[in-house]
C-alpha cells in the first residue's frame, strides 16, 4: 500500500487556529464575568454560556506515526503507533495514547475503554493517568505464538473518553477512531481518527459523539464503516474526509 500523509496538515492548521480563536472568546467571556462578580460590578452574574467545539480531523495511524491533539496551543494528548522488534523471533505493535501530566483518558490499569455513540464522559468516570494501551498485537516466531489485544482492537466507531485542564478547570472531551485494525501475523496495528470534541463549560460532562450544546440532538453519527473493518485493504480504500457537525 502506498504511504500517505498522516494528515492534511493546512486543514488541520486551520481547524486549531479556528479552535483557538472560538475556545479563548469563550473562557475570556468566562474569566471577565467571574472576575466582575468578584470585583462586586454586577450583583448576580449569568451562567457562563457553555459550548461544544468539534474538530473533524483525517488523521491515518500506523507503525511510525504519532499525532498531537492540542489544545489552546498545547498538546493535551499524543497518539503514537509503534512497531518493537526485541528479538529476532518477538515483536508487537502498539496503538497507545499519552496525556499531558494534569490529563487523562477513560481505561483502567493502562488500557483505555473503547466507548459507544451516546455514552455520557464526566466526573462519574474512572480516568487512567499516564500512557494507556488502545490496541495491539503480539508475535512470538518460536513458539509459535501470536495475539492480539486492547478494547480497541477490531472495532469500528469507538470513542475515546477524555479529561484535561484549562486554567485550573477540568473540562471533558472524547475523540472518535472509525476504524482501529490489528493483525498479528506480522503484528501491525493501523486506525483512523475521524475527529475530537470537547466541552469548553468546566465540569460539564459530555456524550460521545456530541458535537453541540445540545446532547439529545447532536450525536454525530458518522457512515458506518463495519464492513470494512477487518478487510485488509480497507484503511487503503476509505478516503474518509471531515465527519461530524461542526459546533455552532
Amino acid at each position: 500500500m502506498t504511504d500517505r500523509p498522516s494528515l492534511d496538515r493546512h486543514n488541520l492548521q486551520q481547524n486549531r487556529t479556528n479552535l483557538n480563536d472560538k475556545l479563548e472568546r469563550k473562557l475570556l467571556a468566562y474569566a471577565i464575568g467571574a472576575g466582575a462578580v468578584a470585583a462586586g460590578l454586577v450583583t448576580l452574574a449569568q451562567p457562563a454560556e457553555g459550548e461544544v467545539v468539534f474538530v473533524p480531523t483525517n488523521v491515518h495511524l500506523q507503525p511510525g506515526k504519532s499525532f498531537a491533539i492540542d489544545i489552546q496551543g498545547m498538546t493535551e494528548f499524543t497518539l503514537t503507533d509503534k512497531l518493537y522488534i526485541i528479538t529476532g523471533s518477538f515483536s508487537t505493535a502498539l496503538l497507545s495514547v499519552t496525556p499531558a501530566a494534569s490529563a487523562g483518558v477513560v481505561g483502567r490499569n493502562q488500557k483505555a475503554a473503547a466507548m459507544k455513540l451516546g455514552v455520557a464522559v464526566g466526573p462519574s468516570k474512572p480516568f487512567q493517568t499516564g500512557k494507556a494501551l488502545l490496541a495491539g498485537a503480539f508475535r512470538e516466531t518460536q513458539i509459535s505464538q501470536t495475539s492480539v489485544f486492547g478494547q480497541f482492537a477490531n472495532t469500528s466507531q469507538r470513542y475515546l473518553g477524555l479529561k484535561f485542564v484549562i486554567f485550573g478547570e477540568i473540562h471533558y472531551g472524547w475523540a472518535r477512531f472509525s476504524i482501529v485494525q490489528a493483525t498479528d501475523n506480522p503484528p501491525n496495528v493501523k486506525a483512523i481518527m475521524t475527529g475530537y470534541a470537547f466541552e469548553t463549560r468546566p465540569n460539564e460532562p459530555i456524550q460521545t459523539g456530541q458535537t453541540t450544546d445540545l446532547p439529545s440532538a447532536s450525536l454525530s453519527r458518522p457512515n458506518d464503516d463495519t464492513a470494512f473493518a477487518l478487510q485488509p485493504a480497507s484503511l487503503g480504500v476509505l478516503a474518509l474526509g471531515s465527519v461530524g457537525t461542526r459546533s455552532r
